[in-house]
C-alpha cells in the first residue's frame, strides 16, 4: 500500500493533491512517504488525517520539509505527537520562503 505509493510518488511530476484520510496507513508507510517527498518535486498538499503517524512519522514528515519547500500543506492528527515536533512542521510550514515557491 503506503510503500508502494512512496515509490509512484518519486517519480510523480504532475500530483499537487493526495489526500489520504482514513487509508489506514501506519508510521512505516507515512516515513516511506516522507522519504519519497523529499525527490518530489510537485506535491503541495498532503493530507493524513486519520492515519496513526504516531512520532516517527511526525519526524519523517519534519524532515522532509526541511528539504522540500514544494509542499505547502501538511494536515494530520496531533494525537500522541510530541508537541515540539508539531511546532517545527507549523514553523517549516509557515517559512516565507516555503511561500514564495507556491
Amino acid at each position: 500500500g503506503a510503500v508502494a505509493l512512496a515509490d509512484a510518488l518519486k517519480v510523480n511530476t504532475s500530483l499537487a493533491v493526495l489526500r489520504l484520510r482514513s487509508a489506514r496507513i501506519e508510521a512505516a508507510g507515512v516515513v516511506a512517504l516522507a522519504d519519497a517527498l523529499k525527490l518530489n518535486c510537485s506535491l503541495t498538499t498532503l493530507a493524513l488525517d486519520g492515519q496513526n503517524i504516531e512520532s516517527a512519522g511526525a519526524r519523517a514528515l519534519r524532515d522532509t520539509l526541511k528539504v522540500n519547500n514544494i509542499l505547502q500543506s501538511v494536515t494530520f492528527n496531533m494525537y500522541g505527537i510530541p508537541r515540539d515536533v508539531c511546532d517545527e512542521i507549523t514553523a517549516l510550514l509557515a517559512d516565507p520562503v516555503r511561500a514564495a515557491w507556491a
